[in-house]
């Protein structure tokens, strides 16, 4: 009987064309590791949502590419020092401009989804505030039961780590 990994990479070989991998959902198209962006990309077709994991202060899985919440949200602080409660309001696509990893220097107009978290702009239909926080693991694998799930687990140094 095949492993669970050989059939995952045979069925995606037996596509018998390029495998398509969403890194953090579409990154350059969505807010990075958001439900909306992994939501997106299946929608587009992807056959693999790529993600990066840490545990937050309160031992929570999250869907977060960096060790702090610095370049995608409205705050700063190291994931690992915040609870899940305190990164879940955060607003994930705060800084996102599409066509690029997160830009600091575009006008306000610019970051089209920034206060959709908030409630202070609507969200795209279908979509929620909900849909552009930081996520949890579980939430995403329960979401895409069906895709292949390409995660990295991040391992969060202490400051007495060398």
């Amino acid at each position: 009987m095949p492993t669970p990994e050989a059939s995952t990479v045979e069925a995606l070989l037996a596509l018998g064309r390029p495998v398509v991998i969403a890194h953090a959902g579409g990154d350059f198209e969505a807010p990075h590791s958001t439900m909306y962006a992994f939501t997106q990309a299946a929608l587009a077709g992807a056959d693999v949502l790529e993600m990066d994991v840490m545990l937050t202060a309160d031992d929570v899985l999250v869907v977060h590419h960096d060790d702090t919440v610095d370049r995608t949200t409205e705050a700063t602080g190291r994931v690992r020092d915040l609870t899940y409660d305190e990164l879940s309001v955060l607003d994930n696509a705060h800084w996102f401009v599409e066509g690029t990893w997160s830009d600091r220097s575009q006008p306000d107009g610019a970051y089209t989804l920034r206060g959709v978290r908030t409630g202070d702009r609507p969200a795209p239909e279908g979509y929620g505030p909900d849909d552009f926080r930081i996520e949890t693991f579980r939430s995403i694998a329960a979401a895409f039961p069906d895709h292949v799930l390409d995660v990295e687990i991040k391992i969060q140094r202490t400051d007495t780590d060398e």
